[in-house]
């Protein structure tokens, strides 16, 4: 009788099979069980630093009116306040660079709100009146509402 020796399968065989039809139907399955992506996670951080830009306005009109002396009227005096103004509104102008998805999504508002920031930015460089400073802030407040969607 003939003897016909065995071969095993080899195990490099096993691992590359394994590899090759495993690997891409986890991939598959694990894609296929994942969450959606909402637009409203997708925006959140620009949201957040459209948020944070807004609240820049706050201190931007305290310190400003501090800085005047008071809120209606009058030039302000250079000092902490004026400085902490001008730095606010910088802030806020950063913020509003941090939200880059809005911006593409609306331009044309996002390039007002900028050119906004930097009119309110120019205000507190001349030391405009108050009334003209709670102005600025009050459009930019405005711009800031327009960027945001209702999600």
């Amino acid at each position: 009788m003939l003897y016909r020796r065995h071969r095993a399968f080899p195990a490099y065989l096993a691992a590359l099979i394994a590899v090759v039809v495993v690997l891409p139907l986890g991939f598959l399955v694990g894609r296929g069980t994942a969450p959606k992506p909402s637009l409203a996670a997708e925006l959140a951080p620009a949201l957040s630093a459209v948020q944070q830009a807004q609240g820049t306005l706050d201190v931007v009109d305290l310190e400003y009116a501090r800085a005047a002396g008071g809120r209606t009227g009058g030039t302000p005096e250079p000092g902490a306040s004026l400085t902490a103004a001008r730095d606010a509104a910088r802030q806020g102008l950063q913020d509003l660079d941090q939200a880059r998805d809005l911006a593409r999504l609306y331009p044309e508002r996002a390039r007002a709100a900028r050119a906004d920031f930097e009119a309110l930015l120019r205000a507190i460089d001349q030391r405009s009146a108050v009334d003209a400073v709670h102005t600025l802030t009050k459009t930019l407040r405005s711009d800031l509402a327009a960027l945001t969607p209702a999600l």
